[in-house]
């Protein structure tokens, strides 16, 4: 009888053995960019590849798979459910954004993803051509309503981060705005300069040579603090439109099922990584402070930007189908 119960106790705990035994990783990981290589997702992502492989002791292998606006990359991740090997560098685009266009996605951004750390978030510049004589949010909101036609503002497409910003700006402003997309960021800017277009509102690694450069006027920055690229520019708070809010922001997940002991681990060395002297400066220069923080809250974070944007696309009743 002891015997039996010998062997029955040991069956059972043989599987919790054998997985204090495994040690993660065991074998490379691949992190999925939904992304082509070259942009600040798939920068970020190789710099904490780097750093989780010299801590984990694995390979950790950045994977370009663009296309979609992010969602073909992103759905590849939330099929691996419970692979703790396959993880996502997500974005706001493909996981708060898209998520309320009405489009129909291939993946569900809450249930279908394991938020592990935020890495970094930039702000966006509210600007204008330097030959404006608009200084202010102020001024800048009274010549948009008085002005007999909408006010014309570049993005670099529909359903683009800058395209909800400026959305936002216009109903909170209370005045008419006509979006001018163009196929990426830096026509946008372009066009600004050469007065194309009477305002953007565009990521600051963008805006921020033009501005020191003199042919650009910074008027507000989007995010919850001032830049410290721009200290004596306001952020929208502050310049008079209470609560206004959005940056970029960028972080690691796993799939759906990612085991608790293997989100604590990557969360630690994410959060490792990004004070490291190296990647601390190469956040600074995309503008973003230190925003690493636990899953928890990462995970709120994403939730509380998709129902912002949700509120934005229905009350300037935009939709992407598809």
């Amino acid at each position: 009888m002891r015997v039996a119960r010998r062997a029955v106790l040991a069956a059972a705990l043989a599987p919790t053995a054998a997985r204090a035994q495994e040690r993660y990783p065991d074998r490379p990981v691949r992190i999925v960019v939904p992304y082509l290589a070259g942009g600040i997702l798939d920068a970020l992502a190789r710099m904490l590849g780097e750093k989780l492989q010299r801590s984990l002791g694995q390979p950790f292998v950045v994977e370009n798979r663009g296309g979609a606006g992010g969602n073909i990359g992103t759905a590849l991740v939330a099929r691996a459910k419970g692979d703790p090997y396959t993880l996502l560098m997500g974005s706001s685009g493909p996981l708060s954004i898209n998520p309320a266009l009405g489009q129909t996605l291939p993946y569900d951004p809450i249930a279908d993803f394991t938020p592990i750390g935020l890495m970094a978030a930039t702000p966006l510049v509210l600007a204008m051509n330097a030959a404006s004589p608009l200084r202010s949010l102020a001024e800048f909101v009274a010549w948009a309503r008085e002005r007999p036609n909408p006010v014309l503002y570049g993005t670099p497409g529909v359903g683009t981060p800058q395209h909800m910003a400026c959305e936002m700006l216009r109903l909170r402003g209370g005045f008419a705005a006509t979006q001018v997309p163009y196929n990426g960021s830096a026509p946008v800017i372009t066009a600004l300069l050469a007065g194309d277009v009477g305002f953007v509102i565009e990521n600051q690694a963008l805006v921020l040579p033009q501005v020191q450069g003199g042919g650009l006027r910074a008027l507000a920055v989007t995010s919850p603090e001032r830049s410290a690229q721009l200290p004596d520019v306001p952020t929208l708070h502050e310049a008079g439109m209470a609560g206004y809010e959005t940056r970029g922001w960028y972080g690691l997940l796993g799939p759906a099922g990612t085991p608790p002991e293997v989100v604590a681990l990557l969360n630690r060395g994410l959060r490792e990584a990004v004070v490291m002297p190296d990647v601390a400066a190469r956040l600074a220069s995309f503008g973003s402070p230190q925003v690493a923080g636990t899953p928890e809250a990462f995970g709120a974070m994403i939730a509380a930007d998709i129902a912002r944007w949700r509120r934005v696309a229905a009350e300037a009743r935009i939709r992407l189908e598809g």
